[in-house]
């Protein structure tokens, strides 16, 4: 015979509990809860789910363990059926599934949606490219026409020569003013433009620029009307800016106007803001357009601008210019 001492305690704490908790668990997660009970005592020993009462109608299967241990029984209840477990596994894989396939369906149309503007863009650019190569040929053949007609002497009439150095000078300042235009585009897109803002009194600059283009304005039949606000704040600005934020507009105004030519200039201020106002009798734009008049290249389809040059830069100039000047643009 071979007789030794169980310490059944120090088994109880040390192995059958912590392992019934490792095999199986919460019964939340795994669906099933074991006891294990000393039924001479009916005490409880170990238990895989300390928050799980113990229910005799809710067992399902018990076990008795032989020899030193027969007065010990595990009883086992299955709170969830493999179906019901099988069940909850499949709509979470149900929902997995879907937000992928949501997710993939998204991924698709913003990759559609890069895919058409980055194609509008290349055809903007590929008009801008055509328009721009034939409105530089186009001053450049006038000016190598009457200046060869000047250098043969061909030209002996004041009149005449008069009439050619006029064409020679406007078709200077033209092509002068598209070659600022992409220089202006350029240095936007290179974020190196200079501004020098310094303090100014607007009224000034607005009454300056208009004397000096007055003229010019009013011999395209522009009727030129201006409200400005005596009393305004000194403001920062960087003055070549105002110019050409002022001159981009105001040309906008008179290719775009049709019959009803009027242009109308205003400046006021609402607390600490200085407000500049253009205002013209043109077609105007359609509502859909509205967000894309300020991006590059953009222009507004219609039988006027089909037939009225534009490279679809100014006002992403002016957009870009008043921003870096601590403005803001409507």
């Amino acid at each position: 015979y071979l007789t030794m001492p169980i310490n059944q305690q120090y088994m109880i704490d040390r192995y059958l509990q912590p392992l019934l908790k490792e095999k199986f668990g919460p019964s939340t997660n795994s669906g099933i809860i074991v006891w294990l009970r000393d039924w001479t005592k009916d005490k409880m020993i170990a238990f895989s789910d300390p928050s799980a009462e113990y229910d005799r109608s809710n067992i399902q299967v018990t076990q008795r363990f032989p020899d030193f241990f027969d007065d010990w029984i595990l009883s086992v209840a299955l709170i969830k059926t493999p179906s019901t477990v099988w069940d909850a596994s499949l709509i979470k894989n149900m929902v997995v599934l879907v937000l992928t396939v949501l997710l993939l369906l998204g991924a698709l149309v913003f990759m559609f949606i890069t895919a058409q503007q980055e194609r509008l863009l290349a055809e903007r650019q590929a008009g801008f490219l055509a328009n721009v190569t034939h409105e530089l040929k186009t001053p450049l053949a006038v000016m190598q026409a009457a200046g060869e007609n000047l250098a043969d002497g061909r030209v002996k009439d004041k009149e005449r020569l008069k009439s050619y150095g006029t064409h020679i000078f406007n078709e200077s300042i033209r092509l002068r003013k598209m070659i600022e235009k992409l220089l202006d585009v350029a240095r936007a897109d290179a974020h190196s433009s200079l501004i020098e803002p310094k303090p100014v009194l607007l009224n000034e600059l607005l009454e300056g620029y208009l004397a000096d283009h007055r003229p010019y304005i009013e011999n395209r039949g522009f009727t030129l009307e201006t409200s400005i606000a005596r009393q305004l704040p000194v403001t920062m600005i960087d003055t070549g800016s105002f110019e050409t934020i002022l001159g981009n507009l105001i040309e906008n105004a008179i290719k775009y106007s049709g019959d009803k030519k009027y242009i109308h200039t205003s400046l006021s201020h609402q607390d600490k803001h200085v407000l500049l106002s253009i205002e013209d009798h043109g077609l105007g734009i359609p509502k859909k357009s509205i967000n894309h008049i300020f991006e590059k290249f953009y222009r507004v389809e219609d039988a006027l601008t089909a037939h009225t040059k534009g490279h679809g830069l100014g006002l992403s100039i002016v957009k870009y210019l008043v921003e870096q000047n601590g403005g803001s643009i409507q």
